[in-house]
């Protein structure tokens, strides 16, 4: 029997979710995906944002590894041929890692934003 494994939460019950669901992607109401492993987050955009976009031209990451930013807090400009998109930190975390390679390789995103190997835009860690 298949389980229906999208999950689609607020911010008031982000935590549930991830704690309910280690192993399956959490999803977020603007259109960006968690995917927790030892208190680590992988945050990435979802299909519906990539298609929306279209395909990414730029990313610029507007912090460093080991900068602590607030919930809401623009965290990654993504420029495409379309439009310009923000990420937006999903709670209080510090940044653990940046995937330094999507700035030379878009085609990651471009190709498959959902992809937890290639696609994930940062690591975080809530505080």
């Amino acid at each position: 029997m298949f389980r229906f494994t999208r999950q689609i939460v607020n911010k008031k019950n982000i935590d549930f979710f991830v704690k309910r669901y280690k192993t399956q992607k959490t999803y977020l109401p603007n259109n960006e995906w968690l995917l927790e492993n030892n208190d680590i987050y992988k945050i990435g955009i979802d299909k519906y944002a990539s298609d929306q976009l279209g395909e990414l031209v730029y990313i610029d990451f507007n912090i460093s590894e080991g900068d602590q930013v607030n919930e809401d807090e623009d965290i990654v400009y993504l420029e495409s041929v379309k439009a310009v998109g923000t990420v937006k930190a999903p709670f209080n975390c510090t940044i653990e890692e940046i995937n330094e390679e999507l700035e030379s390789n878009l085609e990651n995103i471009n190709e498959n934003s959902e992809c937890e190997e290639n696609s994930w835009l940062l690591k975080l860690k809530k505080l």
